[in-house]
């Protein structure tokens, strides 16, 4: 591996500079990462090792090393952690190892890769996204950027990962300054995928004025990290608190939507303070949730002090639109618009949902109703791109409650850090399993992760997933929690002799069992349990034309379970 060079009196100054940041930071350090034919390699990793310091960073300084660590010990006593245990000051200087370092890059770069090696797309040089990946043995977690590049007169993309380590306990860190650390860390990335691109850098060659130049955008990437951790910010803790904000005139769908949600789930909604005319907060699966009554008549100073309000810190914003009452839409619009006005002058750029509610079956087809639903569509769209581009429209109704668990789903997926990477896995798998549609869901049948290769599965409108999350999702969870409970009970009463041997079987591993339902039209429907840690994960696969037997398809769903257990421990925390 290249390693930076220290000893050089231009850079010497600076790098202790950077030593004293990350002795006193959440931000343990950095790792850069290529596949080369080696395999996955960290081409370039701060802090150093020990034996990166005596090989690649000029003489032999074991001395200066030990002092220098001596140094931070008696820094740390003049930093806010001074009270921490002394196991906590030492990991506040604690340095990483080659193997670490290596671990880390294995595993970024392999989520990466799949089966894209030695692939010849060029379509793979346009991805680029980024996902927070969990290392609890190194007790840090990584915003990580996934990239493919291709050298100077080579069409083969390779791929590249830039991880930035956390603290583990204080990875909200990330969350609170997620779109600045994204751009300070794709501006770096950019930097040194150049010399790359010119192959002028590889794991066994690295010219010293190249060095000295990926040094100093190093050492830039660190001095814009400083300028973030001294900003005010809430106070830094170790799980992710979400926000979402439900707005509308009044009767336009939001408490009836709330509701149905907490039918569906049963006590997750819980109120945290009392309601007044205008505003309530509850708490649902850990995620503050508002909902805001706008008046008709509005004041604009005080609509302006209501959304800096109620909007501040959110994450997400959903608008409800009631989709028959079209005398109320020119009111909805003025304060649609009145709200991402005060919104682009406060500086807040957060996604909308605009819900489209009481689009009851019954009527949803009729001319009329039609007509509405366009027209809000359409009005609505054009005020929202004036100030803005992330928005989407659902249409909903309570008696419909997939509707509502479609919008509400989306929500928390479009909030997680991992989606890009889930999405890419998911394609990926789809691939490999010929499948149409692959739907990750969890116990309380909210939407983890999607992806549809066909159209006309689109989670949003199609009624084949509406039929399945309705009747065979609750039915399948059903059957499994009734298996565990059925284990449970026998193993208890030590009962094994009076069930038949396949039963036992299926017992003993109820996540070997693969659901198959075939429909009228031919398609197929594949439902498999998967446990990830303490998690019980359902992947709901539909194949139009089933060519793999089930040993294929569960060797498959084996390598899909490895791979989506390094993202979804962080998925929505």
């Amino acid at each position: 591996m290249c390693a930076m060079d220290p000893n050089k009196n231009k850079f010497d100054e600076r790098f202790d500079t950077i030593y004293k940041m990350l002795s006193g930071s959440v931000v343990r350090g950095i790792v850069f990462s290529i596949y080369d034919k080696f395999g996955p390699q960290n081409l370039y990793a701060f802090p150093p090792t020990k034996k990166q310091e005596k090989n690649g960073f000029g003489d032999t300084r074991e001395e200066r090393i030990e002092k220098k660590i001596e140094q931070y010990k008696e820094n740390i006593e003049n930093i806010p952690h001074k009270n921490a245990s002394k196991s906590t000051r030492d990991s506040l200087i604690q340095s990483f190892t080659e193997r670490d370092y290596l671990q880390i890059a294995i595993k970024s770069v392999s989520l990466l890769i799949g089966d894209k090696i030695f692939e010849r797309d060029k379509s793979l040089l346009q991805l680029s996204f980024f996902g927070i990946l969990p290392y609890p043995d190194l007790d840090v977690c990584a915003h990580t950027l996934f990239k493919f590049y291709a050298e100077k007169d080579a069409d083969i993309p390779k791929a590249v990962t830039f991880s930035l380590l956390i603290d583990n306990n204080k990875r909200n860190f990330i969350y609170n300054n997620i779109d600045f650390l994204k751009k300070i860390i794709s501006d770096v990335s950019d930097k040194l995928i150049y010399f790359l691109k010119e192959k002028k850098w590889n794991i066994s060659k690295c010219e010293e004025s190249v060095m000295n130049s990926i040094n100093e955008i190093v050492i830039e990437f660190f001095m814009n990290l400083k300028l973030i951790q001294h900003r005010p910010l809430t106070p830094i803790i170790s799980k992710r608190q979400i926000k979402i904000v439900f707005t509308g005139l009044k009767n336009s769908g939001k408490t009836s939507f709330l509701l149905s949600v907490n039918r569906k789930y049963s006590e997750l909604i819980r109120r945290d303070h009392p309601e007044s005319a205008d505003i309530s907060i509850a708490n649902m699966l850990g995620i503050t949730i508002v909902n805001w009554d706008v008046n008709k008549r509005i004041i604009p100073s005080n609509f302006r002090t209501q959304s800096e309000i109620y909007l501040y810190d959110a994450n997400l914003i959903y608008y409800f639109v009631d989709g028959t009452n079209l005398s109320q839409l020119a009111k909805s619009k003025k304060i649609f618009e009145s709200m991402l006005r005060n919104m682009k002058k406060l500086g807040i750029s957060i996604p909308i949902f605009i819900i489209i509610s009481k689009i009851d079956q019954d009527i949803s087809e009729e001319p009329e109703i039609r007509k509405i639903v366009t027209t809000i569509k359409s009005e609505f769209s054009s005020i929202a791109l004036k100030y803005m581009k992330n928005f989407k429209f659902f249409e909903t109704s309570i008696f419909e409650p997939t509707t509502i668990l479609t919008a509400f789903s989306n929500g928390i997926t479009l909030l997680s850090p991992n989606r890009d990477i889930a999405e890419f896995k998911l394609k990926e798998y789809s691939k490999l399993l010929n499948a149409s549609a692959l739907i990750l869901f969890n116990d309380n049948g909210l939407v983890i992760a999607e992806y549809a290769s066909d159209p006309a599965f689109d989670m949003t409108h199609n009624y084949l997933l509406k039929y399945v999350f309705e009747t065979l999702g609750p039915q399948y969870i059903g059957i499994f929690k009734n298996l565990i409970t059925e284990k449970c009970l026998i193993e208890t009463r030590n009962d094994t002799d009076n069930i038949s041997e396949d039963f036992a079987k299926l017992l003993k591993h109820p996540e070997d069992v693969l659901f198959k339902t075939k429909l009228n039209d031919g398609a197929i429907i594949l439902i498999k349990r998967m446990q990830i840690l303490d998690y019980s994960i359902y992947v709901l696969m539909f194949l139009k034309n089933n060519i793999l037997s089930n040993k294929e398809i569960n060797n498959y769903l084996d390598r899909l379970l490895e791979d989506f257990s390094k993202i979804l421990q962080v998925y929505i925390e």
